[in-house]
């Protein structure tokens, strides 16, 4: 394939356009699930169809590999013989080093499924990454190629680069105080090189020098229990000898800190699943699973329910069939990644080993599978709705009384005859169970007493009670959010009455958070620390916003950042603050929120619409020069706003903006005057009337009355809403229009005519 220049050849923005292109579409082909053979020929045929000329070390590497992708390695190396090397001479010096092991990586990456041709260029990118000055090598570099040498099989040469980045880490100042965690890392890795190249004995050398790394760490050095989890999460095919000595320490740690108590519950399930794992490697099945039952809880650190899928074959393994069959049942029907896929196929086997003598959650699990999308393969050539049916007489025949039933049949009333009269007797049976008073299952009860009876008399019905702490919250979530679509509702809604009904939920959830931490009883959902965080900010709103109880609202929040900080607490902080005007306690959550929402994100920050109350705090205490950094702030939060976010969030702005000068201008009135000056045109422009009045009343205090005059009454002509807020604003600007008049008439000697 020829690189040189023709007609056709996509270079510069036509080429980052069609990488962007293919790369899309081969990760739609790759969704798919296509056979890889036609996936590489779709590529291929797309990659031939053009010449390209790749003129950055971004578009080198991405062409590259697309050529590597569709089978044409050759191609890839000539991308970067020919545009890779023209890349490198023309860049800066001190870019050059980061080129140049760019390129190195790339050609290794491009060739690492082919060990044949793939030795050669590693070595090459291992002698040129070690031959850099350590202020130019970086962690991330030695990770990669050693990935790389893993992925082609080049095992000695991945210890090598494991030695490369403990050698970097070893050289930086900054990493003293982490250098047994930095060894026994690297050790972790070696042993786990040696495991997948065979060498069982050195494996385990390895393992031992890790822990020792560890165990032999002095005072000053950082270690603490999330990192003996490593540790001993590593350690469990390794050494599972061992592991039983790192979860005491763990626990130790955990207590030593006095961390929250989420976070020590968090940190005793994780060791409780990493003490499990290691007494099954070690042949003690009894024992992994008592441990399990500590184990097998939701956490926030969880993607997937892979732990149920694991403690499932154990029980099976066990000979445990019934309890195995509930479980199973458990992960389909709350409908859990990875553990509901493996639920799915276990359920599929067991019956057909036993038919319908077995437990009736077998059946039960595959029927309530056929009607889930993510699960609908169970059915594999039959009828949906006669595969579903045939299950279910399965699992009555075996337990006509099971509740579970009821809430299987109930939900599938509702998504496929829209049954509601029907549906609802049988959820409010099931609710009975509290395993099956879910997210659910309470949602649909509310639902259909709505439905059936309208959504007053429904709201006077009984509490549906749920012991489940995260199911709580799920719940209080779509009464408060998302029922009301489900009703089709548009005015009539009772928001307030909702509110409460949902908040009744929150409350039974915190109480059941708290409970879980401190006691470590609960159910699946009762462990996860984010969820019990966002409840907490949720029911912290309605205290703060329905109830005024800003006490409360405040306890909530502290206690939602302890567990799991998230910005919206920190926002809602400094809005009870503001209620209680505790103006030092206001200014100092701004500042907590300002700097977090600027080192963790915050996608609702809106410094506009706090720093208006925030300028009058700092003017209350006497500190009104640090309005000016404030006003800074404000540029630099609407500076990084796209043109969408400005126009929705331009009247606060500008309303913001001139509350904030108008405070400034007491301390420090000419440097607020100079600020309003050039601003004022646009500021006038918006059509704020109360950012125009402001602005009037900063001229006014100023003395500069004829021109503040003009812009009370340009305010008055402006667009004021038609409520309470905007009715209230046009009586202070006809006051402050009257006073300026009586100002300006008292400062005019009475013995001139003026017009």
């Amino acid at each position: 394939m020829p690189i040189h220049m023709t007609p056709s050849t996509l270079s510069a923005s036509a080429l980052e356009a069609f990488l962007d292109e293919t790369e899309e579409a081969l990760e739609q082909q790759l969704q798919s699930e296509l056979a890889p053979p036609i996936i590489r020929g779709n590529l291929r045929s797309a990659m031939q169809r053009h010449q390209y000329r790749a003129d950055t070390i971004e578009s080198v590497r991405r062409l590259a590999n697309l050529w590597s992708r569709a089978g044409e390695p050759d191609a890839a190396l000539q991308v970067l013989d020919q545009d890779g090397q023209a890349v490198l001479a023309a860049v800066p010096g001190d870019e050059y080093d980061d080129t140049q092991l760019t390129l190195a990586l790339t050609r290794v990456e491009v060739l690492s499924d082919n060990p044949a041709r793939v030795l050669l260029h590693a070595e090459a990118a291992y002698a040129l990454l070690r031959s850099m000055p350590h202020d130019a090598q970086s962690q991330e570099a030695w990770s990669y190629l050693g990935s790389l040498a893993v992925r082609a099989g080049l095992f000695e040469l991945e210890r090598r680069c494991i030695e490369g980045r403990h050698a970097y880490q070893c050289a930086q100042a900054t990493r003293s105080p982490y250098r047994a965690y930095d060894k026994g890392r690297a050790e972790l890795w070696r042993a786990h090189s040696y495991s997948r190249e065979g060498a069982s004995v050195q494996a385990l050398a390895a393992a031992a020098e890790a822990m020792h790394a560890f165990q032999e760490a002095g005072p000053e050095q950082d270690l603490d229990a999330e990192d003996w989890l490593y540790l001993g999460d590593s350690l469990v095919t390794l050494m599972p000898q061992g592991v039983a000595a790192i979860v005491e320490r763990v626990h130790a740690l955990a207590g030593a800190f006095t961390l929250p108590l989420p976070r020590r519950r968090d940190i005793a399930i994780r060791a409780a699943r990493v003490q499990a794992r290691a007494l099954y490697q070690q042949g003690a099945l009894a024992e992994a699973l008592d441990a399990a039952r500590a184990g097998r809880y939701a956490l926030s650190c969880d993607d997937d329910d892979a732990f149920s899928a694991l403690v499932l074959d154990w029980l099976l393994e066990a000979g445990q069939q019934s309890q195995a069959a509930e479980l199973a049942f458990e992960c389909a029907f709350n409908e859990r990644a990875i553990s509901l896929d493996h639920a799915c196929r276990v359920a599929l086997a067991q019956l057909a080993d036993t038919g319908a003598s077995g437990s009736p959650y077998w059946p039960l699990a595959l029927a309530w599978a056929s009607i889930v999308d993510a699960t609908r393969w169970v059915v594999g050539q039959e009828d949906p709705t006669e595969f579903f049916e045939t299950h279910m007489r399965l699992a009555r025949a075996a337990d006509l009384a099971l509740s579970a039933i009821d809430a299987v049949q109930g939900l599938y009333l509702i998504d496929n005859a829209q049954d509601y009269a029907a549906a609802l007797p049988l959820l409010e049976s099931a609710a009975r169970n509290p395993e099956l008073a879910s997210s659910q299952v309470v949602p649909k009860i509310w639902e259909c007493r709505m439905r059936l009876h309208g959504v007053e008399r429904a709201l006077q019905m009984p509490f549906v009670e749920v012991a489940c702490a995260g199911w709580c919250y799920h719940i209080g979530v779509e009464l408060q959010y998302d029922t009301r679509d489900e009703l089709a509702l548009g005015s009539g809604w009772p928001k307030q009455a909702v509110d409460a009904l949902a908040a009744r939920y929150y409350e039974r959830g915190a109480a059941q958070f708290e409970h879980f931490f401190a006691t470590g009883q609960g159910m699946y959902r009762d462990a996860d620390v984010h969820v019990y965080s966002m409840l907490c900010n949720n029911l912290a709103i309605h205290y703060r916003i329905n109830t005024s109880d800003s006490h409360a609202a405040i306890a909530l929040h502290r206690k939602g950042i302890a567990a799991s900080a998230f910005a919206e607490h920190y926002d809602g902080v400094m809005h009870c603050l503001f209620l209680l005007q505790d103006d030092p306690g206001a200014i100092d959550a701004a500042e907590k929120l300002w700097h977090f929402a600027a080192e963790c994100g915050y996608s609702r920050h809106s410094p506009a619409r706090y720093i208006y109350d925030l300028a009058k705090c700092l003017h209350r205490q006497e500190r009104g020069a640090e309005i000016a950094v404030w006003l800074q702030r404000l540029d630099e939060w609407w500076d990084s706003l796209g043109e969408d976010e400005r126009s929705e969030h331009a009247g606060d702005y500008w309303d913001t903006m001139s509350v904030a000068l108008y405070y400034m201008g007491y301390s420090q009135e000419a440097d607020a005057l100079a600020r309003l000056e050039a601003v004022l045109f646009e500021l006038c422009a918006a059509d704020r009337p109360m950012a125009t009045r402001m602005a009037a009343s900063c001229l006014g205090r100023a003395g500069q009355l004829e021109r503040a005059l003009a812009l009370y009454r340009q305010a008055l002509t402006q667009t004021y809403p038609c409520d309470e807020w905007g009715r209230e604003e046009r009586t202070y600007a006809l006051h402050d229009l009257a006073e300026c008049e009586r100002r300006l008439r008292a400062s005019r000697p009475w013995w001139r005519i003026w017009k």
